[in-house]
This record gives C-alpha cells, sequence and structure tokens, in this order.
C-alpha cells in the first residue's frame, strides 16, 4: 500500500505499521508528525506519556525524532494470559435460563 503513492487518511490498529516502517516512510513526508498534534491537543495522551516514559521512544522516529504514531499502554490483567479464554458467566445463565424456560 505506501509503495502506490495512494494513501488513506490514516492507519489504526495495534502494529498495523511497524517502527521501521515510520522510519523509513515518516522522514520522507509519507505520514505527519504528531509532535505538535499531541501538545495542541492531547492533554491526557502528554499526561500518561509523563507516567510511562517507555512510551515516548516506542512512537518517536530514529531517523527524525519526530513522531509519526502514538504508543500505547494495556494495563488490562488480560496480556499477561493472551491464550486464555475468558467467559463471561452471567450470560451463560441468561441463556440456560433462556434455553430451558
Amino acid at each position: 500500500m505506501l509503495s502506490t503513492n495512494d494513501y488513506p487518511d490514516g492507519f489504526f490498529g495495534y502494529n498495523t505499521l511497524s517502527m521501521d516502517d515510520l522510519n523509513l516512510y515518516g522522514p520522507m513526508g509519507v505520514f505527519i508528525p504528531v509532535d505538535d498534534l499531541i501538545d495542541q491537543y492531547c492533554p491526557n495522551y502528554k499526561d500518561v506519556l509523563s507516567r510511562f516514559p517507555n512510551l515516548d521512544g516506542m512512537s518517536t522516529s530514529l531517523a527524525d525524532g519526530k513522531k509519526y504514531s502514538w504508543g500505547t499502554v494495556n494495563e488490562s490483567p488480560a496480556r499477561d494470559y493472551p491464550d486464555n479464554l475468558y467467559i463471561n458467566t452471567n450470560s451463560l445463565v441468561f441463556t440456560y435460563i433462556v434455553l430451558n424456560y
């Protein structure tokens, strides 16, 4: 997609673009830096950056020191056990009652 010069307005999703992509295409002008946008419009994200200093490095291009993406923080306990299956037992009880009524 990046080689076509026909870019979408944005990309969304976990690992949609790698830091290698951002380091390569960001300085070429394919992506716009979001540093000023963060400073101007994202006070909550700036707060997160202050609480998680490593997050700043995760979203900063090594090529030119600008940010072309937002880093993410996952504080969910499920992140430690990604292969576990979680079941909402309340819905199971409801389903049992409805099916056996």
